[in-house]
């Protein structure tokens, strides 16, 4: 058990120092810039959302028989504290617009309709697959909620949340600490890296027995499952054309995420694989 307990927690801090690092050395060290994907359109987008939703239901498909033991109530908490911290906006994101632009507050506000939207989610995901008999109507009901939520549940939100925003926009500051960040900004931003390397390896306890394959073929797999959780694999593909800049730089803006959550997934996945051969 203290094996165990090693060799998970090692994992746990590699995780973090290396998954962060691809993007920080990218973004810092080469000049890798942060893609910029307000240009993309709409169906790039939603079919990226669609891919993230997916693999939201595949994850719970395989962790069912786990999950099935507690109650609709506390599966979709699990659920939605997964998504979230996998997605790093139930903590992080905002926690680190805090530390670059010293507005606390605000980012935690902001993040009120994206947060409430993906509880909605979650429970909707839980009460769906009570109706799910077949692989195939798993991609269907993924598409009817991808839609949804995209089309009438998120403006609803957004719409229900601008005037409480708006009310507190007198706290948003601009940033004030600009690439390259030191190790006021560096420091905090390995230590909320957490959250995600924390959801992967929750995702992994609950999906590892049920998936096929040799202990290799386990991990690649989830290592691309969580990478698509996150919808981080993708936009390398869907986004990278609308990007304004050269080709090139285009696929390093999009693919340092990529990386970035491939190497998270493989390196907990690998880690917790060795843990039980102890």
């Amino acid at each position: 058990m203290a094996k165990k307990s090693i060799i998970l927690f090692s994992g746990f801090i590699i995780a973090i120092l290396v998954s962060l690092s691809i993007h920080i050395v990218m973004l810092q060290v080469i000049g890798v810039q942060y893609p910029d994907n307000s240009g993309v359109p709409l169906i790039p987008r939603l079919l990226n959302k669609w891919l993230s939703i997916l693999a939201l239901f595949i994850f719970y498909y395989l962790a069912k028989d786990k999950l099935s033991k507690k109650s609709i109530i506390i599966q979709s908490i699990i659920v939605f504290l997964l998504y979230s911290m996998l997605k790093e906006v139930l903590i992080r994101a905002n926690l680190m617009e805090g530390v670059v632009t010293t507005s606390w507050i605000f980012p935690f506000i902001k993040a009120g309709p994206q947060l409430l939207g993906y509880l909605i989610l979650a429970f909707a995901l839980v009460i769906s697959n009570f109706f799910i008999k077949k692989k195939w109507q798993l991609f269907m009901v993924s598409i009817l909620i991808t839609c949804l939520f995209q089309f009438i549940v998120e403006p609803m939100l957004n719409s229900l949340f601008a005037p409480i925003i708006a009310s507190y926009s007198h706290l948003a500051h601009e940033a004030i600490y600009e690439l390259p960040y030191g190790w006021h900004v560096l420091v905090p931003a390995y230590l909320t890296f957490a959250e995600p390397v924390i959801a992967a390896f929750v995702i992994v306890y609950y999906i590892w027995d049920n998936i096929a394959g040799k202990a290799w073929q386990k991990v690649v797999s989830i290592g691309i499952l969580i990478c698509l959780i996150k919808g981080a694999l993708f936009p390398l593909f869907l986004f990278t054309p609308y990007l304004k800049l050269k080709f090139t730089s285009a696929v390093a803006s999009e693919i340092q995420f990529t990386l970035e959550f491939l190497a998270l997934g493989i390196l907990t996945s690998a880690f917790w694989a060795w843990s039980q051969k102890k």
